[in-house]
């Protein structure tokens, strides 16, 4: 089964508060998007990716995957991250009918550049479940006590506690979430224009079954600007090897 890569670059970051969109931060020097763009395709199962980018920084996204030499296609992202998706997977549905193995079964996976210290482990778990199963993503366990909470009528904006939530079953959601590519075209086009905040939740609306792999302490969602600081730490613990790109 080819195996292609759609890495999802093109947000703005707001909460980062900075003007640059987030995967064109610095981390240790390198686009925080480079990091995702190394470890995919170091990835032996690994067969192509699609990079999906702010249309004002196609240029410099060029000149970045051009270091890599499994990057495909880089194409300007949509206004939503699930537009942005969208688009990507046509493309990815694009290289997979003109390449090489087309007649067996693809498998895609969808990436968020936001998470910059995936590993191949990782990578490989996500790729043979969704072989599996039809689609998988990662999942952490939930180490934090989890509450409910309601409105305090008293108080305007107050919130007040509720129940203690379970968390024996819960897992926090990462990336690379895997799919056979024909499985998610349709719950794309069964969900419609519906808002949905990640591809396996749209599979799973629609009765599909995911299949939760163990995920990565060390695959942090840079979200904030203390993440980068965290994520420079443990990059410093493991570094990406290869040249420096400019940002």
């Amino acid at each position: 089964m080819p195996t292609t890569v759609l890495i999802v670059a093109a947000g703005a970051g707001l909460r980062m508060g900075r003007t640059i969109p987030k995967a064109f931060l610095e981390l240790d020097g390198r686009p925080l998007v480079y990091y995702s763009l190394a470890a995919f395709d170091a990835h032996p199962e690994v067969d192509a990716v699609v990079l999906m980018v702010p249309g004002s920084l196609m240029a410099e996204a060029r000149v970045l995957a051009a270091a890599h030499h499994k990057v495909a296609k880089v194409a300007p992202g949509g206004e939503r991250r699930q537009d942005t998706v969208s688009l990507g997977i046509d493309l990815v549905a694009g290289l997979t009918r003109n390449g090489a193995g087309a007649s067996s079964e693809p498998i895609v996976l969808v990436h968020d550049a936001a998470r910059p210290l995936v590993d191949a482990e990782l990578i490989t778990r996500v790729i043979e479940a969704a072989r599996r199963t039809g689609a998988a993503f990662p999942g952490v366990p939930v180490s934090d006590t989890l509450r409910q909470t309601a409105p305090d009528a008293g108080r305007q904006g107050g919130l007040l506690a509720g129940r203690t939530i379970d968390r024996d079953r819960l897992v926090g959601v990462q990336t690379p979430q895997g799919f056979r590519l024909s499985l998610l075209i349709e719950a794309r086009a069964r969900a419609g224009g519906a808002v949905v905040t990640d591809e396996a939740g749209l599979f799973e609306s629609f009765g599909g079954k995911v299949e939760v792999v163990p995920g990565s302490p060390g695959n942090l969602k840079v979200t904030c600007a203390v993440d980068l600081v965290v994520a420079a730490a443990l990059l410093a613990r493991s570094p990406i090897q290869g040249p420096r790109q400019e940002s």
